[in-house]
């Protein structure tokens, strides 16, 4: 299968093929250190770890290819690149991260809307502030007042 991918004109196919070709023979040769061959493939896979769109996570991979480019390791190199759990959740962050995108836009767009008629805007959330305000003090009031007359026993209009 990955004979067919080689000659696909995509080129991160084509790129991991080529790995895991060369790591399937680095594994039924038994051939132990591979430096100079792995480190080269850590330049040559370039093409696949910018695929991922987190940059964190393609400093990461590189770093670790690097790692075991130095102990000549194509199957572990190998391994690392054909993560699909990692690849499935830089895919799945991604997508999260433009419906936020969108979400974020979306708001923009409504205040930059809003903000065209300066001579209203603000008036709807003052309003609301000033009837809370106004709610609780009457409520305080009501109550300090029931508390009074109950406490004393009087009228009151003995209080005014």
């Amino acid at each position: 299968s990955y004979f067919l991918e080689i000659n696909s004109g995509i080129e991160f196919k084509h790129v991991i093929s080529t790995l895991n070709i060369l790591a399937i023979v680095q594994r039924l040769s038994k051939v132990s250190n591979l430096t100079h061959l792995t480190e080269w493939m850590v330049g040559y896979v370039k093409p696949f770890i910018v695929r991922y769109h987190d940059r964190d996570l393609r400093k990461k991979l590189t770093e670790r290819l690097q790692k075991v480019a130095k102990k000549g390791d194509l199957v572990a190199l190998a391994s690392i690149l054909n993560d699909k759990d990692v690849y499935n959740g830089d895919t799945r962050d991604y997508k999260r991260a433009m419906v936020k995108f969108q979400k974020l836009k979306k708001e923009y767009a409504q205040l930059e809307e809003d903000l065209q008629d300066k001579t209203t805007y603000g008036f709807g959330a003052g309003r609301e502030i000033a009837s809370v305000c106004s709610g609780v003090l009457a409520a305080l009031l009501v109550i300090i007042i029931t508390l009074m007359f109950f406490s004393s026993g009087s009228s009151v209009s003995d209080f005014f």
